[in-house]
């Protein structure tokens, strides 16, 4: 049996090929999704462990024997100087070299010519990095220029220097200590320096920073000439414990690497089990294809397994028979799936390499990415192959002999009539089972995303229901493909022969059918819930952070901001409106009252609810609960104002000019204290749809116009452009991850009609001997493939659109009220992309159709 599995995998390879691309698509998906893990721990390990270079040991705290132990007053808890002078006391370390970082706030004075004193102070937070005394150690590379000596020297990486205009001999100052710029540093990798300014500077001068709280992240150790780590390792414990050093621990650069990447990730690796969710998604759908194929082939087979059986195989040989051609095809499917996989991932790398601050990107493969997938693939393989080899050795030898036209095969699995009435497809029980699951599913994802959201008992009531739609598949995909083939086959006699072939199989129709709706109904489920999630996240922002950019000066010493800094504001391309807001009283403890125009309001704030009613003031309801609020007036005595409580909890008091004179109060109001005098504050509207690297760009605009440090200038414009493009970019990643599986269904649709069209090749030529053109049978083909796509992707888009919304309910309901905005583009272009696949799925079968002439098609089909 062997020999003849492996003879018939030769002679009919054409068969199989389309079934075996499902397989590799399928295992190099879950090799790809297997790598992430190994690439993220190699990447990690070379960004964080940058720290380490030339280190022969690491000196840390240990922080869970700290946490163990109760802290007392007789052992040292941070790494300090002492600990420095303990490594270098030892005739063990030859250098030792601290590692940490000190926060201060920046100053640089850059030209302006747009400016009366030429000049702008640009203020922002800097992250100051001790420099290694030693090129040799750390992540510190100076590219131009010299490293940092002293307590007046600094060195700044590339981008940085570039972003803010500095070059070597610029001086800037930090916390009030003046420094030169003497060096310009590469970028560093490691991800934890990629926030805010970095700089590198002195031990000396971050010792000034930090003044009396001089503390070490680590300290990284180079051993004496001939002392090996692991004998160091020990000894230094042992010196350290002598010295009363209680939670310091010596360990390998990899071993600080390994615990800086759990750090870093919490601990927890989150990426993998979410990709294998979506690799399980494409692996069930390639069994489903799978299955559906063998099926059809097996059933090609039908009269070559009745003959083997009347020479004497049982069916136990004839089943080991075809499970030994679809372990054969699923190995080597699987070996090719994962060459493939890991072809695509060293692609991937390849080309993060080459993006900004990603260089530090790192392939690596462990054997768990390479087994896993071969061992998954092959035991999906014989399993889905089991079913129809099952199936095909119940028919008797004599019946299976006799002459019949496949195309036309009464045993359709599972399907047939009875007594003249059509069958449901499958099993009154199954059907009775698969009816239950999607009822009980629903009901359940209804309750749990209306009534009492809950994402995660939601999100399995939706898996109980969807399981339920696969299990009904053969009742409604069918009849589906039936109806739409009725209403579109009545014109012409390809479309009616269309019709009548896309439900001939109904089985293997509604395999197939169930493979693409599952594939569509998941992407448009992450669309849907993701775009009303995302409008929800809006309008939920918009209420509580009313302005796009709320934005005034924090430093005592500077200039108030005045009217024209807000007109300067509206130069900037972006800005749609820029106001000043005025004090104009003031209130016990719930912050200035701001006034300005009422149609001045209007035209910066995002709601409506916000714009504050004539004779009234609009507050945050967590500020002021009450329904009035007294104001104080520039002569000491105060106006009680009606309250309109806004959709934002702790929006600062504000009304509009024309209600503060209507009240008797001072626009701007006069403090008798200059100190305490308005310091200005500006909101301004930007132009919709800006993505995030538009409002990044514009709040460093605002601040080079108006010398504000961007991490004070507040807002919704950047809360929401953050929301929004992470949204975005997870339905990217989502949308395309879940196209795996789409593709596989396609491969499945394309697999199953060119099954269908070998098992035809008589019919179809004794339909051309009779007239038909072989432009009328391209577009029979063609119309049979397209009522398949098209109704598995309708089917997939109104599932996919119920259980996107369900989902979106579940995560937001108890947040914030639902915002229902349907992707009606990105719908529509699943519906169009359906459509196109269908017509490429039957490319291949239309070509073997048409090359194959009526008399030989009439002669193949009898022999």
């Amino acid at each position: 049996m062997q020999l003849i599995a492996l003879s018939t995998l030769n002679a009919y390879w054409r068969r199989y090929v389309a079934v075996g691309l499902a397989i590799m698509v399928g295992a190099a998906f879950l090799t790809a999704t297997l790598l992430v893990q190994s690439v993220s721990q190699a990447s990690f390990g070379n960004s964080l462990g940058e720290n380490y270079r030339g280190a022969d040991l690491v000196m840390q705290i240990d922080a869970e024997a700290l946490e163990r132990t109760p802290v007392s007053t007789d052992g040292n808890t941070a790494l300090n100087e002492t600990s420095i002078a303990f490594a270098k006391g030892t005739s063990l370390v030859s250098v030792a070299q601290p590692i940490g970082t000190s926060s201060a706030q920046l100053h640089i004075t850059q030209p302006d010519p747009a400016s009366s004193s030429g000049q702008r102070t640009v203020i922002d937070m800097a992250s100051v990095n001790i420099a290694p005394s030693n090129p040799e150690f750390g992540s510190m590379k100076i590219i131009e220029g010299k490293a940092p000596q002293g307590a007046a020297q600094v060195a700044v990486p590339e981008s940085q220097a570039a972003r803010l205009k500095l070059s070597i001999g610029d001086t800037l100052t930090l916390d009030g200590l003046s420094a030169k710029v003497t060096g310009i540093a590469a970028n560093s990798n490691d991800p934890t320096n990629s926030f805010g300014v970095q700089v590198w500077a002195d031990l000396s001068l971050v010792k000034s920073l930090q003044k009396e709280d001089l503390r070490f992240e680590a300290i990284a150790l180079k051993l004496a000439p001939g002392i090996q780590p692991s004998t160091a390792q020990g000894n230094l414990t042992s010196l350290a414990q002598h010295e009363n050093l209680t939670f310091v621990t010596f360990k390998t650069p990899e071993a600080a690497v390994k615990d800086s990447i759990a750090r870093f990730s919490g601990g927890t690796d989150v990426l993998t089990p979410v990709l294998l969710i979506f690799a399980g998604v494409a692996l069930f759908v390639m069994t489903l294809v799978v299955s559906n194929t063998f099926a059809v082939i097996v059933a090609q087979r039908t009269r070559e397994l009745g003959l083997l059986r009347t020479l004497g195989a049982d069916r136990k040989q004839v089943r080991r028979m075809v499970r030994l051609e679809a372990l054969a095809l699923g190995l080597i499917a699987s070996i090719l799936g994962v060459a493939a996989g890991m072809a695509v991932m060293f692609g991937l790398v390849t080309w993060a390499k080459t993006l900004p601050g990603a260089a530090y990107t790192t392939f690596a493969a462990n054997h768990q990415s390479i087994w896993i997938p071969v061992l998954v693939g092959t035991i999906l393989t014989v399993l889905a192959a089991g079913s129809p080899a099952r199936r095909a050795t119940n028919v008797a030898p004599l019946e299976a002999l006799r002459p019949q036209d496949m195309s036309t095969d009464s045993h359709d699995f599972a399907h047939g009539s009875n007594r003249g009435r059509p069958s449901l497809g499958l099993s009154k029980g199954t059907f009775a089972y698969g009816l239950v699951l999607f009822v009980v599913g629903t009901a359940a994802l209804v309750v749990f995303s209306v009534f009492f959201p809950n994402l995660t008992i939601a999100f399995l009531s939706g898996i109980v229901s969807l399981s339920g739609v696969v299990v009904l598949a053969p009742v409604f995909i069918p009849r589906a493909v039936g109806a739409l083939g009725g209403l579109t086959g009545r014109k012409s006699a390809p479309a009616q022969l269309a019709a009548l072939n896309a439900v001939r199989q109904p089985r293997r129709t509604s395999a197939t059918g169930t493979a693409l709706i599952i594939g569509v109904a998941l992407v448009t489920m992450f669309l849907t819930g993701g775009t009303v999630a995302k409008a929800t996240l809006d309008g939920s922002v918009s209420s509580q952070y009313p302005v796009d950019f709320s934005l005034g000066t924090v430093d005592p010493t500077q200039t108030p901001l005045t009217e024209a800094d807000a007109k300067k504001l509206t130069q900037i391309r972006g800005i749609e409106a820029a106001i000043l807001m005025q004090t104009v009283g003031i209130t016990d403890g719930s912050g200035n009252v701001l006034a300005a125009s009422a149609t001045d309001l209007a035209k910066v704030l995002n709601d409506p609810a916000t714009i504050p009613p004539q004779g009234s003031v609009v507050v945050g309801k967590e500020l002021v609960p009450g329904n009035t609020l007294d104001v104080l007036k520039t002569d000491g005595s105060s106006v009680t104002v009606p309250v309109v409580h806004a959709g934002a909890d702790y929006l600062q008091p504000m009304m509009s000019t024309e209600t503060a004179r209507a009240l008797g109060l001072t626009v701007p109001m006069k403090f008798t204290d200059p100190t305490a005098g308005d310091s200005g504050t500006i909101y301004a509207r930007a132009a919709q749809g800006l993505d995030a690297n538009s409002i990044n760009q514009l709040r460093d605009d605002i601040s080079a116009a108006v010398g504000i440090p961007p991490m004070y200038i507040g807002g919704a414009a950047m809360m929401r452009a953050s929301i929004g493009g992470t949204i975005d970019m997870l339905l990217m990643i989502v949308s395309g991850l879940l196209a795996v599986s789409i593709l596989i269904a396609v491969i499945g649709v394309s697999n199953t009609l060119s099954l269908s069209v070998i098992e035809r090749s008589q019919e179809n030529s004794l339909l051309r001997a009779l007239g038909l053109t072989t432009r009328q049978l391209r577009s029979m083909i063609a119309r049979e493939a397209l009522l398949v796509s098209v109704t598995g992707a309708v089917l997939g888009v109104l599932l996919g659109v119920g259980y996107g919304l369900a989902g979106a309910q579940a995560a937001m309901g108890s947040f914030a009220p639902l915002v229902i905005s349907l992707p009606w583009l990105m719908l529509g272009l699943v519906l169009v992309g359906a459509m196109i696949a269908g017509l490429l799925a039957a490319v291949v079968p239309i070509r073997r159709a048409v090359r194959l002439s009526p008399v030989a098609g009439m002669r193949e089909a009898v022999a």
